[in-house]
């Protein structure tokens, strides 16, 4: 545990990757360092959520949401991921975006 707090990247990415192998799906071994490099070049703004615009509190240690969940065939590599809040990620779980989940502040008010 003590390990896990003083490292928390290499945790996360320890934990992911281990979903990863379990799902037996395509990936490029990306690391934290590099997901966010990429999200910075593509255009993401790190500290904010793609779905909601919400501030990512550990935005330095976010490994983001897979667009297409892995359960759907998707894969892990930096194409398919997004910046995303933990309220945002819980929330749509393994769902697609815009057909069977819709961020909450694309949602109509009732």
């Amino acid at each position: 545990r003590r390990w896990n707090k003083e490292n928390p990247e290499r945790a996360a990415m320890g934990r992911e990757r281990r979903r990863v192998r379990q799902a037996g799906v395509e990936s490029d071994g990306h690391t934290i360092a590099g997901l966010h490099a990429y999200w910075k070049t593509a255009g993401y703004d790190l500290q904010y959520c793609s779905y909601c615009d919400g501030f990512i509190r550990n935005w330095k240690s976010s490994i983001g949401d897979h667009v297409v969940p892995l359960s759907k065939d998707g894969s892990d590599v930096l194409e398919n991921l997004v910046p995303c809040c933990w309220t945002c990620n819980s929330g749509k779980g393994n769902r697609l975006l815009h057909t069977e989940w819709t961020p909450p502040n694309k949602r109509e008010a009732c």
